[in-house]
């Protein structure tokens, strides 16, 4: 095709916004991705590709504050309320090591570089946000989402740079994607939602029932999956679903092996924790 002919095609279909909507900012963003689209494309044909992804804009720093505040309302850290001597046997015993960080290999995998790569999320205990990425062979690492709001932050995979951003979604906060770009050649190898993120983190969780409340439960490294948290290990107890969560944390220093630590989750439902040995005991209304 004639490459006038193209442009005036392409520039077209991104001009292609009707008169009386172009001043609405739903309009302007459509004309805007629509006129980067276009030009991508046009550059693609000519032979050009970008050596960078594109910028996405940041969000204002009350609006960057309300994001991360769903995200940190949904969880709590938890101390024993009191404890109590083993009376009876418990209602479940879970063997923890194959439990261990088991959460950081979930259905989000892709084949990036010549690896495996897993995308997951984790809190830790000062109550920050993190999306985890472990590439097969290495060290998960964990990037703080409120660092993903302010700017793009970088990693590497099997020594080919990457770019890993946020666009956030302020009306539906959920709905926010999360990129991984490969520098080289500004191809996206990777893109999820936030709710895609937490889909996936719920079902590689260990279904466990708390006298009529459904949980899952998850077993994790502190010093590696939540970062920041002292360096101990965690319980997680989430309640619900993707759409409406509710997760709590328990540090593993604060259950006790001589006795039963009393906790309270969802709606005040109390539970007894005590280690034994390689398992933790689970007491129901102790």
């Amino acid at each position: 095709m004639n490459n006038t002919i193209l442009r005036a095609m392409l520039l077209s279909a991104a001009l292609a916004v009707p008169a009386a909507a172009q001043n609405s900012a739903e309009s302007l963003a459509v004309s805007a991705g629509a006129r980067f689209e276009a030009l991508s494309f046009q550059a693609a044909s000519s032979g050009f590709r970008p050596t960078v992804s594109p910028r996405r804009p940041k969000l204002e720093a009350a609006a960057a504050d309300d994001f991360l505040g769903e995200l940190r309302g949904s969880e709590s850290l938890l101390a024993p309320a009191s404890f109590r001597d083993a009376g009876e046997a418990p209602k479940i015993e879970l063997e923890l090591a194959p439990l261990l960080n088991r959460h950081l290999k979930t259905s989000l995998s892709y084949r990036l570089s010549g690896r495996t790569v897993w995308f997951s999320g984790a809190f830790d205990a000062a109550q920050t946000a993190y999306v985890s990425v472990l590439v097969d062979g290495a060290a998960p690492r964990y990037f703080n989402v409120k660092a993903l709001l302010d700017d793009e932050q970088h990693l590497s995979i099997n020594g080919v740079n990457y770019t890993l951003s946020l666009s956030a979604n302020i009306f539906h906060k959920m709905k926010s994607v999360i990129h991984l770009t490969n520098d080289a050649n500004a191809r996206e190898g990777a893109h999820f939602s936030v709710q895609d993120t937490l889909e996936a983190v719920l079902a590689s969780g260990l279904a466990a029932d708390l006298g009529g409340q459904p949980y899952k439960f998850y077993y994790v490294d502190g010093a590696n999956g939540f970062a920041g948290s002292g360096g101990g290990r965690m319980f997680v107890f989430i309640h619900g679903n993707s759409k409406d969560f509710h997760v709590f944390l328990i540090p593993e220093n604060q259950v006790p092996a001589d006795r039963i630590g009393v906790f309270s989750l969802y709606g005040g439902r109390r539970v007894g924790l005590a280690r034994r040995g390689d398992s933790l005991q689970v007491f129901i209304n102790p």
